[in-house]
């Protein structure tokens, strides 16, 4: 679950039961403060590419390890990784490097091969490539942004492409050379409407040239802005749990009210079917908003004590927050069963066992179906508030 990766066991008591008690803005300054200390959360990178860019070599590269030390990942001129392999990055606590299987060595379309390598469960990634700008390259950076996510498009060997260029005496400079790469990956980028990752052009085995040192700095410095995007992200999950206790209670309120509009359906009055699921029903909803704790007043309170703007977040929040509205094919249904007995004349038992039936149904449906729409309400609202998109501004 989410919410174990971020909070203890007894954090997570203490927050269902001041979200219990107190709602939505109750729990936002103690999520606030988690966000806020985050380095002993441990972040995963995938390390990902075809067969042959040279995957397991970089992470000896960024792990200062030749090829043949103790703990160094396997490497030849076959695949050498069949599964998703786990090695520490030395240089910073609770940070693992994870070599993936090569995308095409797995005989598997992209979404199999997602699935196998449990795409979902990286918080970063490193997308390695050699020579040519892939099809897999773009695939790759696309399904990682669509999750939120963010990577690095790592361009290796860059000192076999020029030492290339030199046996064929071509002029350049290795500058110019370097821009012209980098400009074509751009390109790539720009022609398949993928966001432009940061890219770097480097040699496995020279370290200190072309963009190695560039990399591992900046690979250093956004660990941190990697956990809060991955907190970020695990939000609407961590909220989700948070609300848990609270959520089977309404359910089985539901029911509650579900039993006594079909005891009042019963009675043979079609009228009264219709007066008393709607009432119930829009009963149901104001009790719903309040105890998901979209309670206007305590929550914009709760967004002002620590956004310097609240106003722009808080219209965000009250669009998500309405109160769900009456399905127009459940009330027309109501309303047809209501007309039907009354016109066609039913006996008094078919009218009260229809009439429970329809109460009881249309209260369920509407009121879970609102359970469902204010919980995810309450998951984008609280994503909403510390949501960050300032990664690629490197």
């Amino acid at each position: 679950m989410a919410a174990s990766k971020f909070f203890h066991s007894d954090e997570i008591i203490g927050l269902q039961s001041d979200y219990k008690t107190g709602g939505l803005g109750a729990i936002l300054s103690q999520i606030r403060n988690k966000c806020s200390h985050l380095d002993e959360v441990q972040v995963n990178i995938a390390v990902a590419g075809e067969a042959g860019s040279g995957k397991s070599t970089f992470i000896n590269a960024i792990r200062n390890l030749q090829s043949n030390a103790q703990g160094a990942a396997p490497t030849g001129h076959c695949e050498t990784t069949t599964e998703p392999t786990m090695y520490p990055y030395p240089h910073l606590p609770n940070v693992q490097l994870w070599d993936l299987p090569a995308v095409n060595s797995c005989g598997l379309g992209m979404k199999r091969y997602l699935e196998l390598v449990k795409f979902e469960s990286y918080e970063f990634f490193i997308i390695v490539a050699q020579a040519r700008f892939r099809e897999n390259d773009a695939e790759l950076a696309k399904k990682v942004q669509e999750q939120g996510k963010l990577c690095f498009y790592v361009r290796c060997k860059i000192d076999n492409d020029l030492h290339s260029l030199a046996m064929e005496g071509a002029e350049f400079t290795e500058d110019e050379e370097m821009k012209t790469i980098r400009m074509d990956c751009v390109a790539n980028f720009q022609y398949t409407n993928i966001k432009i990752p940061p890219i770097f052009l480097i040699s496995n085995f020279k370290l200190n040239k072309y963009d190695f040192p560039e990399l591992r700095t900046n690979l250093v410095r956004h660990v941190p802005m990697i956990r809060s995007q991955g907190f970020t992200l695990a939000l609407p999950e961590i909220t989700r749990e948070i609300m848990g206790q609270k959520i089977r209670s309404m359910v089985n309120r539901i029911w509650l009210l579900a039993v006594l509009a079909g005891a009042v359906g019963a009675v043979p009055r079609p009228g009264l079917l219709f007066v008393t699921s709607i009432g119930l029903v829009v009963a149901g909803l104001v009790y719903l908003q309040r105890e998901v704790g979209l309670d206007y007043g305590s929550l914009y309170r709760a967004i002002s004590s620590f956004r310097e703007e609240p106003m722009s977040i808080w219209k965000t929040v009250k669009k998500l927050c309405l109160l769900s509205k009456l399905s127009p094919v459940l009330l027309a249904t109501a309303v047809g069963c209501t007309v039907a007995m009354k016109e066609r004349g039913f006996p008094p038992v078919t009218i009260s066992l229809l009439g429970a039936a329809v109460s009881s149904w249309f209260t369920v449906t509407v009121l879970t179906d609102a359970v469902r729409q204010h919980v995810g309400a309450a998951q984008r609202a609280v994503k909403s508030m510390f949501d960050k998109d300032s990664f690629y501004l490197l």
